[in-house]
């Protein structure tokens, strides 16, 4: 993430900061609740997806997490993301309550590992030649808590990903963002070793993968 989902079922979704993400707000009810769907971002919801995005930097900030903090990602970066058709929103009712990236080429910061590695399938796990996808940029509205979109949202991208002719799915986020790693594994990634950002004053990330 890269870029964030993370404590989305406590106070946002940071991590997620997929990579980060704040759910902390206005509780709603569960009951009566349409499931959000999943759709691919435009332009006309980038304002909306900034402003979570916002809620979720300032988020991590309060609680210490130093991810998020260097100015991405910003306007330009999903900006980008939506034009390259990457870019999705979770949209309940016609709003925007949570916002992610699901890159679609080899992650650069991926290309080496410590601590572990990437594993390969295993036996009867289904391979590609499409590579990975990244899940990355994840976070929910901060008006939304108490609806679990957290784990909604990563499993919407797993299944989209497979979708689009992946078998194999990863996801990073910073090793302070204890709520992301639970989101994480509650979806079924298994962890897979230590990768670093470019160009990120804090850049160590924990990276995951699960085969689809």
């Amino acid at each position: 993430m890269s870029k964030s989902l993370e404590g989305l079922n406590h106070r946002a979704c940071r991590g997620l900061v997929v990579n980060s993400c704040a759910m902390q707000g206005q509780s709603h009810s569960s009951e009566n609740t349409p499931h959000p769907l999943l759709r691919r971002a435009t332009l006309d919801d980038l304002s909306a997806m900034m402003s979570i995005i916002n809620s979720a930097k300032s988020l991590l900030k309060a609680d210490g997490i130093p991810q998020w903090q260097n100015g991405s990602p910003n306007e330009a970066i999903i900006g980008d993301d939506i034009a390259r058709g990457w870019a999705y929103v979770l949209d309940l009712d016609g709003e925007i309550v949570a916002s992610s990236t699901l890159w679609q080429e080899d992650d650069p910061n991926y290309a080496k590992i410590y601590d572990g590695s990437w594993r390969s399938p295993r036996s009867g796990e289904a391979t590609s030649t499409r590579g990975y996808a990244t899940i990355h940029r994840s976070c929910v509205s901060s008006a939304f808590h108490g609806l679990k979109l957290g784990s909604v949202l990563l499993d919407e991208l797993i299944g989209e990903a497979k979708n689009l002719g992946f078998h194999e799915v990863r996801i990073d986020t910073h090793r302070l963002n204890k709520r992301m790693q639970h989101l994480i594994a509650k979806a079924g990634f298994e962890y897979a070793g230590v990768v670093y950002m470019k160009d990120d004053p804090h850049p160590e990330r924990l990276s995951y993968q699960i085969f689809v």
